[in-house]
């Protein structure tokens, strides 16, 4: 069984297309993850290889019962009271251990029984995948896909609100670690007017501030909606802690 595999990257596109060959799977929002499963040792790596074993013991714990040996990969996300994906919950879960649903999203499976599957074809990989996965668990969940259609799809997800979608070449190899153009992204570009109602204390290399905390009206009720980082230059992150330091207050 392989160990410490570095996930195969999409590549990003801008518009979706529809293409024979390819199939469409949706771009979940949420944390990208393998998972090693051989007899009762299972262990659970972000995208970047750290152990998400105790971040996240009900998946594990529903990999142990599952456990065929395999080497999977998927997305773990939670769900809200609709279905929908939301990072922001799967985020104050993993500060407070607050849940609605946790998903995860298998899509790939990388190893199966002492044989090495990346060199098959993407559709024969997922038909494996496909008969392997307990149809009974809500945690663990095989990612469908359609094929050919990916403009119809993508116009779907958006009305769902999903984070976009994934085109793939159905004979696509499995390559570790590479960032191919055989699977591309197309990401749902969202924004949404929000108010500056605070800041955190910068860490690290930002000065001034760290991220923007942010709010919104709802029925005349300010709530809060979610911190951004965003990306700006020391200049810029300078001239907005200047506009907003007279409107610091104690309460």
């Amino acid at each position: 069984m392989p160990e410490d595999l570095k996930p195969m990257l999409a590549t990003l596109t801008k518009r979706p297309f529809d293409r024979k060959d390819w199939i469409y799977e949706s771009k979940w929002d949420g944390y990208r993850a393998l998972a090693y499963l051989n007899e009762n040792k299972i262990t659970l790596q972000s995208r970047n290889q750290l152990s998400f074993n105790q971040k996240f013991p009900l998946i594990t714990d529903a990999l142990k019962a599952w456990n065929p040996r395999a080497v999977v990969e998927g997305e773990i996300v939670e769900q809200d009271q609709a279905g929908k994906p939301d990072f922001q919950m799967l985020q104050q879960f993993l500060k407070r251990g607050k849940t609605t649903r946790l998903v995860y999203y298998l899509f790939d499976l990388i190893w199966y029984n002492g044989r090495d599957l990346k060199a098959l074809p993407l559709l024969e990989r997922k038909e494996i995948l496909r008969s392997i996965v307990t149809a009974d668990t809500e945690v663990i969940a095989y990612c469908a896909h359609i094929s050919e259609k990916g403009t119809a799809f993508f116009k779907a997800a958006t009305a769902k609100g999903l984070e976009g979608v994934l085109a793939k070449a159905a004979d696509s190899q499995y390559m570790a670690g590479t960032r191919s153009a055989d699977w591309l992204k197309i990401k749902n570009t969202r924004q949404m007017e929000a108010i500056i109602c605070g800041f955190t204390e910068g860490r690290g290399s930002r000065s001034h501030f760290g991220a923007l905390i942010l709010g919104k009206y709802e029925n005349g009720t300010l709530r809060y909606i979610g911190h951004t980082g965003g990306r700006w230059t020391e200049e810029t992150r300078k001239s907005l802690f200047k506009k907003m330091k007279p409107f610091i207050r104690k309460r």
